[in-house]
């Protein structure tokens, strides 16, 4: 019998993952699952922990226990570009282009190290990275050097250089940091566009209004910990997260 839609299995799956580093523990025994078509936002204090469980999910960092299970088969411990070719794609809290190689360029090494079936010519990988680039508003800068973009088009050129890997799913982290309204809006467009064309988000963000008006659900993390996930509404008004984060967000 073929399955439901309802009864389908999570694109992705983290069940009691752990980091540590020593004796610090990052993120302790969390579990989150994200369905296909999700935009799911992962708020929560500096150091909670949000960036590094992006980091194992993403291959940057392995796990110490636990499992990430994508698409029903497990990556946990998978270095970060076999992670990228099964379809998982990640952006960087910090920006970091490839400074002196133009902005096509930048988006190309996406390309080429991207989902199989990969590009296996220049031309195809350029014409990938000229779609991504026009769809992020940047095919105007495609020849100018990605040192030359302001911070709002290379926070554009990360989320375009993750696209043209051709993702599955792609985890975003803090897009919005540094942003002004008039970027912020131009960027949660961008964010709604990939979801429409059949991506699934997940990011960590701090901006709140953006959050509350852009994902399907949220899950908090404090000190290494999910304390709570859920819909919009109902996790910003539960007071474990108004006490260890949104009291201190509005204060």
């Amino acid at each position: 019998m073929a399955e439901s839609a309802g009864d389908a299995a999570p694109l992705l799956s983290i069940r009691g993952l752990t980091k540590r580093f020593g004796g610090l523990v990052a993120v302790s025994d969390v579990s989150l699952e994200v369905s296909a078509g999700e935009i799911v936002g992962l708020i929560g204090p500096n150091g909670a922990g949000k960036s590094t469980l992006f980091k194992v999910i993403a291959g940057i960092e392995a796990p110490t226990s636990g499992s990430v299970i994508f698409e029903s088969k497990p990556i946990g411990g998978m270095r970060a570009d076999r992670v990228c070719r099964r379809g998982l794609a990640s952006t960087h809290q910090i920006v970091r282009p490839f400074p002196h190689m133009s902005v096509l360029e930048n988006a190309m090494v996406g390309a080429f190290f991207g989902r199989e079936p990969r590009p296996h010519s220049t031309h195809a990988a350029r014409e990938i990275a000229l779609e991504v680039l026009g769809a992020c508003g940047l095919a105007e800068r495609a020849y100018s050097p990605a040192h030359s973009l302001t911070l709002a088009r290379r926070k554009r050129l990360e989320i375009a250089r993750a696209l043209a890997t051709s993702p599955v799913i792609v985890l975003l982290d803090e897009v919005l940091a540094g942003l002004n309204p008039t970027e912020t809006d131009r960027t949660l467009e961008l964010v709604r566009s990939i979801v429409a064309g059949g991506i699934t988000i997940v990011m960590v963000e701090h901006n709140l209004r953006a959050v509350r008006g852009l994902c399907s659900r949220i899950a908090v993390m404090a000190q290494g910990r999910k304390i709570a996930d859920g819909d919009p509404a109902s996790v910003l008004a539960d007071q474990n997260v108004v006490d260890a984060y949104l009291g201190t967000v509005h204060a």
